[in-house]
């Protein structure tokens, strides 16, 4: 069995502990010792991007949100269906993790940060709605494990900043994917849930992507 390699750990704005692992050819990010994402199974991510540019094609310059840059999987998937003048910001809060990014995670990783329609805010998602006070197209997140208030309220902020033909998307697990859709449709939002896998052919669905609309015709079909 392959040793496992820990290329770098920082603490967390919560004082937490993320630690960034190879083990063979993987990358992996763990968080207090429990694993976030990875390069192996990485499905939810990039289905958390295409549910949230589902509608962009009826935009010119969609304004988009992105929470969280995990390993790049969601933002390099958006910057691929992202048209030429979409404004996409993504909120960051881990100053080493948008270093690893253009230092350990190689030459995809540190050229998406490169491209010249994205923004980092190195500040929450809620922080970034309240500052910047704008509507935006598409929002796409991930929730915390178990529903926190803060992940409640943070539901709640980015519902009142959609635009009205805008979409919300959420991955989540598919233990709290209940939850959510309780807490958009208290928003007035329709919704839908997809579940998926960790990989495209996982016949296990643990994970689920919850999308929120003001209309039932604004949200991705389900298959």
């Amino acid at each position: 069995m392959k040793p496992s390699q820990t290329l770098a750990s920082a603490q967390t704005p919560s004082s937490e502990t993320l630690e960034c692992i190879k083990h063979d050819q993987d990358i992996y990010l763990y968080l207090n010792r429990q694993p976030v994402c990875s390069t192996r199974a990485f499905e939810p991510e990039v289905a958390l991007a295409r549910a949230g540019c589902s509608r962009i094609h009826n935009y010119r310059a969609p304004k988009m949100l992105l929470a969280g840059l995990g390993l790049g999987h969601c933002l390099h998937e958006v910057l691929t269906l992202a048209p030429a003048k979409a404004s996409i910001h993504v909120a960051e809060r881990m100053k080493a993790l948008i270093e690893w990014h253009r230092h350990l995670l190689g030459e995809t990783a540190r050229n998406a940060l490169l491209d010249s329609r994205l923004t980092i805010h190195t500040v929450s998602t809620a922080a970034i709605l309240h500052h910047l006070k704008l509507r935006f197209d598409a929002i796409m997140l991930s929730t915390d494990p178990s529903m926190t208030t803060a992940s409640r309220n943070t539901l709640r902020v980015c519902a009142a900043n959609l635009n009205p033909k805008g979409i919300i998307c959420i991955k989540s697990s598919r233990e709290d994917s209940a939850q959510i859709k309780g807490v958009l449709e208290s928003c007035r939002l329709r919704t839908t849930i997809k579940p998926v896998g960790a990989r495209p052919r996982s016949r296990t669905r643990a994970h689920a992507i919850i999308c929120a609309a003001q209309r039932t015709e604004f949200l991705p079909a389900t298959d």
